[in-house]
């Protein structure tokens, strides 16, 4: 490496200063509107046209400060890989890529994404996931308010239970002096059975010995009776056309499978001929009606992603939609296995029993780098059906956000952790070979503590500085550089964790 990490670090460190204290001193947009508003005389045009080329030659200067930031991912990504690279994206990907194998950091942008309103209880509610796959929160998003508004029903060109909606974010500026939002919109399908990647998602085709009929269930025999999916224990199990979360377009008679005992119902991606698509999330979900108070476990997978709940989270004879949470399992990296699979298993049940109908799987929608997913609910959405959620960011990282701003990525991160004093019986003890610092109560994992985190030590003799954490125990912190022994400490001495490469002061 001709050039040392440390100083790579340093001259992102120095260029992003460079670029924040640009966006922190121009006050261009608030003076350009001044002098518009006080604008008259008969050279007034003049004035206009001055105060904008100001305001260009400004925006420009902050967009050269943006190339002198690019320039230097670049060259640590180059240093760092061995790999020559033009491109600032691919740059970047390859220092994400580094910097997750080897726990560098650096700060966090605190985002809250803000909670949507509600259509009301009988309509599908809107998920979100703002995770990635190895579970850093999404940072290269605007802060804004997001609207989501039916603009196709059953009467106005959509499909009952397969609406579309607007998804708008906030208008954005005329520049990079002014931003306000994303100036994004994508449109969103409601998911259902309708338009699910598995096969025959409303169990209508069926090869049942005896078919049922109203008031009568069908018992199965064979597990392969219910076409495309494949039944554990098929006498365990009954199709129903008495019982449904909606009916559908295009169905007559709806049908339904019920568990009886324990007992399971999959289907292989592999049957639909499913093209996953490895940079989208995935959602899967089964409708739900418990019946007789049936209790076990009931776990939803999606290959090697699960979700076990108790069957007494539902509620009795009610419909209640059933999906997989909002994380990082969500992404096929850490889903998608060889004849991966979406199932749901019922076990550890002695009573009662419960009635699955209509299950969907399938992509997540993406949305200024969040990803959204919208299931139908029991009623069908109608023309201007609108929910919407205001996001805002408690704490800003200078280097997350100018990383958004000019290229839309973002860097592995954490965020700092609260201080650690010696004090009220709290004492610090630092050692050499190995080098640790000791706590006598606490626990730095509880803390925040992390492998790869820097540590500030200050109100010390002898070992003031900054360390990388090569451990972390609950009351032993390893770090990489030397120590000199000194304590137990009672007073005075702190402990502050930052990022491996903390924003610039």
């Amino acid at each position: 490496m001709a050039i040392s990490e440390t100083s790579l670090r340093s001259q992102v460190q120095n260029a992003v200063a460079f670029l924040d204290n640009l966006f922190a001193a121009q006050t261009i947009a608030t003076d350009q509107a001044t002098v518009v508003a006080g604008t008259a005389g008969p050279l007034a045009k003049a004035k206009l046209e001055g105060a904008e080329i100001v305001r260009a030659l400004v925006a420009q200067a902050i967009g050269s400060a943006q190339l002198l930031l690019g320039a230097n991912m670049i060259d640590y990504s180059t240093e760092i890989t061995l790999k020559p690279e033009r491109d600032v994206l691919l740059a970047i990907g390859r220092l994400f890529d580094y910097f997750h194998a080897n726990n560098i950091s650096v700060e966090s942008r605190v985002f809250d994404h803000g909670t949507w309103t509600t259509f009301g209880s009988s309509k599908g509610e809107l998920s979100r996931l703002s995770l990635d796959e190895f579970a850093y929160g999404i940072e290269a998003t605007f802060t804004e308010k997001r609207t989501l508004r039916c603009i196709a029903d059953q009467s106005s060109g959509g499909r009952r239970f397969a609406e579309v909606f607007a998804l708008e974010g906030s208008a954005n500026g005329p520049d990079i002096l002014d931003i306000r939002g994303s100036g994004a919109s994508t449109n969103l399908t409601v998911a259902s059975a309708l338009n699910s990647g598995l096969s025959n998602s409303t169990f209508a085709q069926y090869s049942w010995t005896t078919a049922p009929a109203a008031s009568t269930p069908a018992t199965g025999v064979a597990n392969d009776e219910v076409t495309d999916w494949t039944l554990g224990d098929p006498t365990d199990h009954e199709l129903d056309v008495d019982l449904a979360p909606h009916t559908l377009p295009g169905i007559t008679t709806p049908v339904t499978l019920r568990f009886n005992d324990n007992g399971s119902l999959s289907q292989k991606l592999s049957v639909s001929n499913a093209q996953v698509d490895l940079n989208s999330p995935y959602k899967a979900g089964f409708w739900i009606y418990r019946e007789s108070s049936c209790d076990g476990t009931l776990t939803l997978a999606m290959g090697s992603t699960t979700k076990a709940v108790a069957m007494s989270t539902f509620s009795n004879s009610t419909w209640t939609w059933f999906e997989l949470d909002d994380d990082e399992d969500l992404w096929p990296g850490n889903w998608l296995n060889d004849e991966a699979a979406v199932s749901l298993t019922l076990a550890s049940r002695t009573t009662g029993t419960f009635v699955c109908s209509n299950p969907h799987w399938g992509p997540m929608s993406l949305f200024d780098g969040l990803w959204y997913f919208l299931p139908a609910g029991t009623s069908p959405h109608l023309l201007d059906d609108e929910i919407t959620a205001t996001s805002s960011i408690a704490s800003d990282s200078k280097i997350q956000k100018h990383l958004a701003y000019a290229f839309g990525a973002y860097l592995p991160h954490r965020a700092s952790v609260a201080t650690i004093t010696a004090a009220g019986g709290r004492t610090l003890t630092f050692a050499t070979g190995p080098d640790t610092i000791t706590a006598s109560t606490g626990s730095f994992v509880t803390d925040g503590y992390v492998v790869g985190m820097k540590v500030v030590v200050a109100g010390t003799s002898s070992n003031d500085g900054t360390y990388s954490i090569t451990a972390v125990a609950a009351l032993v912190l390893t770090v990489s550089e030397t120590l000199t022994a000194e304590g137990p400490l009672s007073a005075t001495a702190t402990l502050d964790g930052t990022p491996t490469i903390p924003d610039p002061s």
